[in-house]
């Protein structure tokens, strides 16, 4: 683009500048306030982390008929069955600088999560990877999960996302690894004074 383009390129793009925030802003403030519950979850929970499932969402066993379809569908919605201490009393604050802003947290997880767990993998000589890293995030939820601990994910998936739980040289090293969906009955997630992060 030649100098006068360019100039009239720009001068465009920030006169739309402000309708395209409106146009945003008026979808999601349509979608949070004014629409069914469920609209309004999908909306938010688009745009946000960590919003909560209504409670007048269609309860286990409920039918719901899908738009222009005869079809009827069962809906199974399930509350989460753990939550995190501070997100459970609304204590956004204890790890968000201002109630909803969402990204403005601590600067690491290991700032952030070592206020409250201060006993994190005290007298581990070995760390399992994201532990060392304080990834806390790549194995556990900050609000709400299905599984305990906070989990993202159930114990054996979450474990076979990086460990090869198929291979023969795992399943030969030991009887117990036939038993792909428990690792932490034996194995510490965090840390160990065992090499192989064993519990004691």
């Amino acid at each position: 683009m030649n100098g006068k383009a360019g100039k009239q390129y720009a001068e465009r793009a920030a006169r739309c500048r402000p309708w395209l925030i409106g146009v945003l802003s008026a979808s999601v403030i349509a979608g949070c306030g004014w629409s069914a519950p469920d609209v309004r979850y999908r909306t938010l929970s688009f745009f946000f982390d960590g919003v909560p499932v209504p409670e007048t969402m269609p309860a286990a066993g409920d039918t719901q008929q899908e738009a222009g379809s005869a079809r009827t569908t069962r809906v199974r919605i399930v509350a989460p069955t753990f939550s995190h201490q501070p997100y459970k009393e609304g204590n956004c604050e204890t790890c968000h600088s201002s109630a909803g802003t969402g990204a403005q947290m601590a600067p690491s997880a290991k700032v952030l999560c070592s206020k409250c767990h201060t006993d994190f993998n005290k007298g581990a000589r070995y760390w399992h990877g994201p532990a060392a890293a304080w990834a806390c995030l790549q194995c556990h939820s900050p609000h709400e999960s299905h599984n305990e601990a906070l989990l993202v994910k159930p114990v054996g998936t979450l474990c076979a996302a990086c460990h090869d739980t198929e291979s023969k040289a795992f399943l030969a090293s030991n009887d117990a690894h036939t038993d792909k969906e428990n690792c932490t009955r034996c194995h510490d997630p965090h840390g160990s004074s065992d090499r192989m992060l064993l519990k004691p």
